[in-house]
């Protein structure tokens, strides 16, 4: 199994990868929700794979968006800031 961390925090600035032209928003947010562990899966033989998926909510345009997955999530970070994760 594949156990991994949450990718971001509370107050972290991400971009919305798969934007969709239906929400109106650039697709740049703020994360305003402690991660939200939704799922956690064993997958048997294949430990290559996550075995737990985060959620978080985000607020992009004045819009709450909920439970947005991970995956579909990009941070911004500073050019000096060290990649810890």
């Amino acid at each position: 199994m594949n156990k991994k961390s949450p990718k971001f925090e509370k107050g972290d600035l991400v971009i919305l990868i798969d934007n969709d032209p239906a929400l109106g928003s650039s697709g740049l947010g703020i994360i305003v929700s402690e991660p939200l562990l939704v799922l956690i899966n064993k997958w048997g033989q294949m430990t290559d794979l996550p075995s737990e998926f985060w959620c978080y909510d985000i607020v992009m345009d004045k819009t709450l968006f909920k439970e947005v997955p991970e995956k579909l999530l990009r941070g911004l970070k500073d050019e000096n800031e060290k990649d810890s994760k």
